[in-house]
């Protein structure tokens, strides 16, 4: 994450003075003024919607490996399994012990990820980590909010001295894996942020925060004259539109222009054309049936559609790349998927994908508690 920041805020001019690597509470870390940040659980913030609560699991892992822990997490949260052992062999496999009673999906999951990144001992694995520590997380219900590391920045005055100071750090929105987020922001509001002597670390609101991406929104704070030593209470919302329904589509004629419909839009798919090293497949999504409103509502949402491409033998290729042209009734794509002469794939014969047809506009609640200050 450093790196990442590091250029980001070279090309500003800024320097990071310090990067401080987070870790959430659990089994092998130490209490002191080094101790752990709190992880923190809230309940769901819309209770009208049981849907968007958290799935509770019990586990009870002895030496389990990162595929059987992933496995038997998936099982208990009845979700399709989407976290796997990475595809290499270990000579000395990592495992993971841990005893867990009705809780959150995603906080089992991140807690299974902080044991496997823990146990994990350099000089026994094959020069790849299993798995790397998500840092310190808040379960908002069914979604997870999480914070790997923070810096501090100061920025370069007029007389080569430093000026002013910032607290910045990268976030990562997620879902359980029955919620599809169409969009996230790059940004986050911050309600409250106080360190433990009472100093406000909230930033200016004038000022605005450039960099992030979409489901990665960078936070900034405010460093203080004379800090504390942590960050009692970090509070913020985050806006995020997720799927509400949707449907699938496939298309086995490429060749050609092919239409169908869906919700009461109409989807024009094809014909597919090769340019350089990339398959091109022109896609539009016109309101045709659907009512105005609703269209409207899904329109932004529609940019989160990326058809997946298969070939003769049901190989997929990788995820297309191509950007949205939005207009009154109608959202246009041309979808590029990378295909070099020598790629080994069979002739591409088919296009699925999963288009919403309703969507829900949420202000996601998220706190930290206990943030040591860099």
């Amino acid at each position: 994450m450093l790196g990442t920041n590091f250029m980001k805020l070279l090309l500003a001019g800024a320097v990071v003075l310090s990067c401080l690597p987070l870790l959430g509470e659990g089994p092998g870390t130490a209490p002191g003024p080094a101790r752990p940040a709190a992880n923190v659980i809230l309940e769901n913030p819309f209770p009208q919607d049981a849907a968007l609560g958290a799935t509770l699991v019990s586990l009870d892992l002895k030496d389990a490996t990162a595929e059987r822990a992933y496995a038997a997490l998936a099982k208990a949260g009845k979700m399709p399994q989407t976290d796997k052992r990475p595809a290499f062999a270990e000579p000395h496999p990592v495992t993971v012990t841990l005893a867990l009673d009705h809780r959150p999906y995603l906080d089992a999951l991140l807690q299974i990820r902080t044991e496997l990144a823990h146990n994990t001992a350099p000089a026994k694995r094959s020069g790849f980590p299993v798995e790397t520590a998500p840092g310190v997380w808040c379960v908002t219900g069914a979604f997870c909010f999480t914070l790997g590391s923070i810096d501090h920045t100061v920025y370069p005055g007029p007389n080569g001295d430093t000026v002013g100071g910032d607290i910045t750090g990268l976030m990562g929105i997620s879902a359980e894996p029955r919620i599809r987020i169409l969009l996230a922001p790059r940004t986050v509001e911050l309600t409250e942020a106080v360190d433990d002597k009472d100093n406000a670390l909230l930033p200016d609101p004038k000022v605005p925060i450039f960099g992030g991406f979409p489901g990665t929104p960078r936070l900034v704070l405010k460093y203080p004259k004379e800090p504390g030593r942590r960050i009692v209470r970090l509070k913020g919302t985050a806006a995020l539109t997720v799927q509400g329904a949707g449907e699938d589509v496939t298309i086995d004629a490429l060749d050609e222009v092919t239409v169908t419909t869906c919700g009461g839009m109409k989807i024009s798919v094809g014909p597919m054309s090769r340019s350089g090293d990339y398959f091109e497949l022109p896609t539009v999504f016109d309101r045709g049936e659907m009512p105005a409103d609703k269209f409207e509502s899904i329109q932004a949402a529609l940019a989160a559609v990326k058809p997946a491409l298969f070939d003769l033998k049901g190989e997929g290729y990788h995820p297309p790349t191509g950007e949205a042209k939005r207009e009154k009734d109608r959202v246009s794509f041309q979808f590029r998927y990378w295909n070099p002469p020598m790629s080994q794939h069979a002739p591409a014969v088919r296009v699925t994908m999963n288009v919403p047809t309703e969507v829900k506009d949420l202000c996601v609640p998220f706190e930290f508690r206990d943030l040591p200050l860099p």
